[in-house]
C-alpha cells in the first residue's frame, strides 16, 4: 500500500460551498478508486494524506494536480511500504 502526504496552496479564496463541493466529490472519486485519507483545509494551505494502492493513488494526486483550484502541490512523504491504513474508515475525512 502507499501513502503520499502533500502541501498545496488554494489558487484563490475558496466559499464553503466549494469546500462542501470538494468533500462531496473526493468522498466520492475515493470510495470508487477505494484511496481513503484526510484534508486538512489552514487558511490559504491544504495538506491531505492519501493512502490506498499504489495506482489507485497515484491516479488520485494526478486528478487533484489537474484541479485548478490547487496551486504549487508539494509532496512531503511518500511511503510505499505501509501496511495499515492511519484512516480506513475515510474515503475523504475533511477538516
Amino acid at each position: 500500500m502507499k501513502r503520499i502526504t502533500y502541501v498545496s496552496r488554494t489558487a484563490g479564496p475558496l466559499a464553503q460551498s466549494t469546500l462542501d463541493e470538494i468533500a462531496t466529490l473526493s468522498i466520492k472519486n475515493n470510495a470508487r478508486s477505494n484511496v481513503t485519507g484526510i484534508l486538512l483545509l489552514a487558511g490559504e494551505f491544504f495538506l491531505q494524506i492519501l493512502e490506498g494502492e499504489e495506482n489507485d493513488v497515484d491516479q488520485t494526486l494526478e486528478r487533484i494536480r489537474m484541479d485548478p483550484r490547487h496551486s504549487e502541490l508539494q509532496v512531503l512523504k511518500v511511503e510505499r511500504d505501509a501496511v495499515h491504513r492511519q484512516f480506513p474508515d475515510w474515503s475523504m475525512r475533511t477538516v
